[in-house]
């Protein structure tokens, strides 16, 4: 018998390229692939594989409703699960040009900040990064927990022959929503077993726990730590944080508008080196992992880069000419760069193109397209554990620059009917 797959989370923005990854690239490797997530159904994923799965939606506060799903199908014999489901919700973020100067003012005080920080006791220093990973979305939240000892217990309840788990987390493991300005010894390249921050985290706690029950139950972890993903979610709403759809609408609305393809971060954003994965990267690391068992991996789709670099190359793709920042500290917010217009001008290209009939919101949050260019400094991932574990070289890097793997990611938006082809796009009075 071959292997039978549990994906928890796997229609959101990390999880989203397992299922067809399990059924197509892993395929021989695995006999079935079942998809656990408050909705999914059999037309999720079908676009994008040949092979059935198994949807199963669920709550995950109740381990008897986990249990009830399972019974419902037949008891699968499970034997891999792989983990993206999060209890934490991203936070509302304030004015992003505000907080930029704040981060901006941090930055020069970072000397004060760091002897400061030095000379706190242990509680100081806890409340301080904790805060900060709360802000970033990533603060401790014991429901993590409690949902993963309701699906191991259930899998255990229903005589799954689990031998595997693998669990996504990802940069701030490394310190990205510190920085330099508030961790003395923040560094990058960032690298599995050498990096890894101070203060509380929910990243923290969710290894620790499966660690404690990996040993206790018998089975083998993994931990895959994707950077910034380029990819999208099955279901567009609101809450739907992918800056690459966003910036892919944000560039129409712009070109519709005869405007350039304006920067709105900061001038430091624009210059920090920082890599780009995929959620099909993810999914590939994720089912590789498995052969190396009790480690953590770096996913990574294309070498460092800079958005300056980049954004002449994103540009040209779209028909337009770039622009640098206009306010270098402050940014601007991408908002105010694409007008008061941007939603009624949307509304005429999905109608003038046949789209796909999404709100304009879901494709466009122009909160998280704003806090996407807010990161001033270096998040470079090392792909040197990829490299010394066997992960096939022509594969480390999918896209020989983050402007393919962006570019490339567009035409996917187009071929889906997602946003309309540039080409068609004709700037208007």
């Amino acid at each position: 018998m071959g292997k039978i797959a549990l994906v928890v989370g796997g229609t959101g923005m990390a999880g989203n390229g397992m299922i067809p990854n399990l059924l197509n690239q892993a395929g021989e490797e695995y006999d079935a692939a079942i998809c656990l997530a408050r909705t999914v159904d059999e037309t999720t994923f079908a676009s994008r594989t040949e092979r059935e799965y198994i949807p199963m939606p669920c709550d995950l506060d109740a381990k008897d409703a986990v249990v009830e799903a399972l019974v419902q199908r037949g008891r699968p014999p499970i034997t891999h699960v792989y983990w993206f489901a999060d209890a934490n919700r991203p936070p509302a973020l304030g004015n992003t040009v505000l907080m930029r100067a704040l981060f901006a003012a941090t930055d020069k005080m970072a000397p004060v900040v760091h002897g400061i920080v030095k000379m706190s006791p242990q509680f100081v220093r806890d409340q301080l990064y904790g805060t900060q990973a709360r802000l970033a979305g990533s603060g401790r939240n014991v429901r993590n927990q409690a949902w993963m000892s309701n699906v191991l217990d259930a899998l255990a309840e229903t005589g799954a022959p689990l031998e595997s788990v693998v669990l996504g987390t990802g940069g701030k493991h490394y310190g990205m929503h510190l920085g330099p300005g508030l961790w003395a010894e923040y560094s990058s390249p960032f690298y599995e077993d050498g990096t890894k921050c101070p203060g509380p985290l929910s990243y923290f706690d969710a290894v620790e726990f499966l660690q404690r029950r990996a040993e206790l139950d018998g089975f083998s972890w993994n931990e895959v730590r994707p950077t910034f993903i380029v990819g999208s979610c099955p279901e567009l709403t609101g809450a739907t944080q992918s800056f690459a759809v966003a910036l892919a609408t944000f560039a129409v609305i712009l070109k519709a508008q005869g405007k350039k393809l304006r920067y709105p971060g900061t001038d430091a954003s624009y210059r920090a080196m920082i890599n780009l994965c995929t959620s099909e990267k993810i999914a590939e690391v994720a089912a590789w992992s498995t052969g190396h068992p009790n480690q953590a991996f770096n996913c990574l789709s294309c070498p460092p880069f800079n958005w300056k670099r980049a954004w002449p190359d994103i540009a040209r793709w779209f028909g337009m000419e770039p622009a640098d920042p206009v306010h270098k500290v402050t940014g601007q917010s991408s908002a105010a760069v694409a007008g008061p217009r941007a939603a009624s001008i949307w509304r005429d290209l999905r109608v003038r193109n046949s789209l796909v009939d999404n709100d304009f919101d879901a494709l466009l949050n122009y909160s998280f397209l704003d806090k996407s260019f807010m990161v001033g400094y270096d998040t470079v991932f090392s792909p040197a554990k990829l490299h010394e574990f066997g992960f096939p070289e022509d594969r480390i890097y999918e896209y020989g620059s983050g402007a393919e793997c962006m570019t490339a990611f567009f035409q996917r938006l187009v071929d889906e009917r997602i946003i309309p082809d540039p080409a068609a796009v004709v700037p208007v009075g």
